[in-house]
């Protein structure tokens, strides 16, 4: 497969001039004779960034844009994959008579099989779909703002935690849900699944809140607002020490979530 994308990133890739191929790794090649490195020059004043207090402070603030996103569009999503898991888990829906003593009939496997696939495909469709596509579709029906930026977040959230997720309960041995014999596979699901699995499932969230807030950045960049809009109008419009300013806040913005997160043990998933 590594073979096979170099190969078409430099020769097989038929973009050229009448469907020729075009090597899009030739400019590679300039890193080599040092051409490519001269061209950073032009984008020096990055490293020169404003440093006026009451800029420095709006720059901070644009910060609270993408990280109220992060946090809400987090929290839903995770809400929304606790409850879509259930359904999700093959052993909750394929393989319960295991350790619950039901015997379910065929018609109950076949609804438990439709659930499980429903959820599967929805979880597919969610993670699939960038969460820049997503806030696009979201901004023809709430037009550009938070709304849309967190609504996109928290629909692509579904998608990757709801795998996650899932795989956490699918692999805890089935031993482990047999004290609940006779029991309904809800209560089984909220009394002994999710107590066994939820320190990862906070890890696995953490992860996400940490990409969610990145996410948000760039969803600045199609009009949601915030830090990520601010680079890239200062960018556009050569104001190269402003955009360097918000650049630095961006930085800062990952390290404090990073630190946050050993501090609060959240950065491991431990047994």
């Amino acid at each position: 497969m590594l073979v096979w994308s170099v190969w078409f990133m430099g020769w097989g890739n038929q973009a050229g001039e009448g469907g020729a191929p075009r090597n899009h790794l030739a400019p590679a090649a300039e890193l080599l004779t040092g051409k490519a490195w001269n061209n950073l020059e032009f984008f020096s004043r990055l490293l020169s960034p404003e440093l006026e207090p009451a800029f420095v402070w709006r720059a901070i603030e644009s910060a609270a844009i993408p990280l109220a996103i992060a946090i809400v569009g987090t929290t839903l999503g995770v809400v929304a994959t606790i409850l879509l898991t259930y359904a999700h888990s093959s052993t909750f829906q394929l393989r319960s008579e295991r350790f619950s003593g039901e015997t379910p009939s065929c018609w109950c496997r076949a609804w438990r099989t439709l659930q499980l696939t429903t959820a599967r495909l929805t979880a597919m469709i969610s993670r699939g779909i960038p969460e820049v596509m997503w806030a696009f579709l979201f901004i023809a029906f709430f037009g550009p703002g938070l709304v849309a930026g967190t609504l996109a977040i928290a629909v692509h959230t579904l998608g990757v935690m709801t795998r996650v997720f899932g795989e956490a309960v699918d692999n805890q041995p089935l031993q482990r849900f047999e004290p609940t014999c006779g029991a309904s596979r809800p209560v089984t699901y909220a009394v002994i699944a999710v107590p066994l699995v939820w320190r990862d499932w906070m890890t696995y969230a953490f992860f996400q809140f940490e990409s969610n807030v990145r996410a948000a950045v760039v969803l600045g960049l199609i009009g949601v607002g915030g830090l990520g809009f601010q680079f890239s109008f200062n960018f556009e419009w050569f104001r190269f020490e402003r955009a360097g300013t918000y650049l630095i806040v961006m930085i800062l913005l990952t390290v404090v979530i990073d630190r946050g997160a050993r501090l609060m043990k959240l950065s491991r998933v431990t047994r």
